[in-house]
């Protein structure tokens, strides 16, 4: 039986220099990191991606553990990511 943690993942949509990197949780919830290329980068253009998810369209908060999940979740993706994201 797999653990809940890896109902998680990522998925790029990229359209030449910008993009949005979704996180998806569950196939249920779902938070955008839209993104431009710099300097070979991914710099994410929100001014706070982890404020609340983005869908549903209730838009609830993220909790602190949901938020631990996703930046531990993050560091995975960007390990085996060739472009990582950053923020600001």
């Amino acid at each position: 039986m797999k653990e809940a943690n890896s109902m998680a993942y990522f998925k790029n949509v990229s359209s030449g220099s910008t993009g949005v990197l979704y996180f998806v949780k569950n196939r249920r919830k779902i938070l955008a990191f839209p993104w431009k290329l710099v300097d070979g980068h991914m710099l994410c253009s929100r001014k706070n991606p982890f404020e609340h998810w983005d869908y549903p369209e209730e838009q609830a908060p993220l909790t602190e553990d949901e938020q631990k999940l996703i930046l531990v979740e993050l560091e995975k993706y960007n390990k085996k990511s060739t472009v990582k994201i950053y923020f600001k």
